[in-house]
């Protein structure tokens, strides 16, 4: 398979072992063992760069077990290559996914990443499969760290919450502040058109004239715009005389 890109300026993934290769000849099972043997030579010279490129032509000749795809995964660790590592890791888990090994190694590929979840769920089933005392010391760490980071992630969510709330009480406050307003101002200006109004009428009761019309049934239009001006010569009151239309 073809390296995964790497993130970051990190090198990409090393090889996968190839998809469609079932078994591996007499021949190349001799050059796989070799490969191994090189690899685990190179780790105890103190040479992890050697013995992961031995371990990776190991696994490119195909039919990689899990363990092969751990010790490469390790070896990765080693060299600060997590997300490599947990790529090796999880290929391992497909082939066997009760590999406790593979769990507990994606898990301090995750630690060194700060994925505390993903790291906590790692390794608690790591210890499922395969309990040591090493590994539950590193899991109770990262459960502290995860622990705190959601403490973290409940105090920002509860402080969006409240400035949500906050908002939304300041927005309800100025509608109704808005609301208000326009009641006052309609008020106002009904309250202007009855004051006008009752000018009008008191201006037109008082005038002799005025009265006269009205008691012969005139109509009176207080919007100035028909008819002929009231006698007084001072009010806006126009008067004229209904006409019965005929049908």
């Amino acid at each position: 398979a073809a390296p995964a890109p790497g993130r970051g300026g990190a090198p990409p993934s090393p090889p996968m072992s190839p998809p469609r290769v079932d078994s591996l000849s007499d021949e190349d099972q001799a050059r796989q063992a070799d490969f191994k043997q090189q690899a685990a030579d190179a780790q105890e010279d103190g040479d992890p760069p050697l013995a992961l490129e031995m371990l990776t032509s190991a696994i490119a000749l195909g039919c990689a077990s899990a363990l092969l795809y751990c010790r490469r995964a390790q070896l990765l660790l080693q060299l600060s290559r997590p997300r490599a590592a947990i790529n090796d890791c999880s290929a391992a888990l497909q082939i066997n996914p009760d590999s406790g090994k593979a769990f507990k190694l994606r898990a301090r590929g995750h630690v060194k990443l700060r994925h505390w979840a993903d790291a906590h769920a790692d390794f608690q089933e790591g210890l499922r499969i395969d309990y040591d005392e090493e590994t539950y010391e590193e899991s109770v760490g990262v459960e502290s760290k995860m622990k705190g980071m959601k403490a973290v992630a409940t105090e920002k969510r509860m402080l969006m919450e409240r400035e949500k709330e906050r908002r939304r009480q300041e927005e309800e406050k100025a509608a109704e502040e808005k609301r208000k307003q326009e009641e006052r101002i309609l008020r106002e200006a009904r309250s202007e058109e009855d004051r006008k109004m009752r000018m009008f009428e008191r201006m037109y009761m008082s005038d002799q004239f005025g009265r006269e019309a009205w008691q012969k049934g005139w109509m009176t239009d207080f919007m100035g715009t028909k008819r002929g001006k009231c006698k007084c010569g001072r009010c806006p009151v126009y008067c004229w005389t209904p006409v019965r239309l005929s049908s």
